[in-house]
C-alpha cells in the first residue's frame, strides 16, 4: 500500500514508522505502532464524534455492525489489538509468542484493516 494514498497524515506517519520498526527488528515497537494505528483509524472512521473513549474492541464491534469491517478484517483488527496489548503489558510473553513472521502478519493485517477502513484500492 502506498503511504501517500492514506488520507490521514498521522496514520501515514505511524504506518511508515511501523514498517521501519519491523525492518530494523524492533518487533515489539512495530506491534505497538500497529495497534495505535488501527485504534486511531477506527476512532476517526467509525466513531469520530464520540465524546466517550471506547475501547478498541468496542470500536471493532461498531465497525462490524456498520459493515465498515467485513470478511476477515474484524479478526485482523482483533489480532492487532491482542499483539499490541501483549507488547505493551507483557514484553516477555510477546517475545515468546510473536516471531518475526508473526509480526510481519500483524503489519500485513494492519495494511488490510486500513485499506478497508479508508476504502483504498487493492
Amino acid at each position: 500500500m502506498d503511504l501517500e494514498i492514506l488520507p490521514n497524515r498521522r496514520v501515514q506517519f505511524l504506518f511508515d514508522e511501523a514498517h521501519r520498526c519491523y525492518l530494523y527488528g524492533f518487533h515489539l515497537a512495530c506491534a505497538v505502532f500497529c495497534r495505535a494505528i488501527v485504534e486511531g483509524a477506527l476512532k476517526e472512521v467509525v466513531d469520530p464524534d464520540s465524546e466517550t473513549n471506547r475501547s478498541i474492541h468496542d470500536m471493532i464491534g461498531v465497525a462490524v455492525e456498520k459493515s465498515v469491517l467485513t470478511d476477515d478484517r474484524p479478526r485482523c483488527a482483533r489480532e492487532i489489538a491482542k499483539a499490541g496489548n501483549r507488547a505493551i503489558h507483557d514484553s516477555e510473553m510477546f517475545d515468546r509468542d510473536y516471531s518475526a513472521e508473526k509480526v510481519e502478519e500483524i503489519l500485513t493485517n494492519t495494511r488490510k484493516v486500513l485499506g478497508e477502513l479508508y476504502r483504498l484500492p487493492s
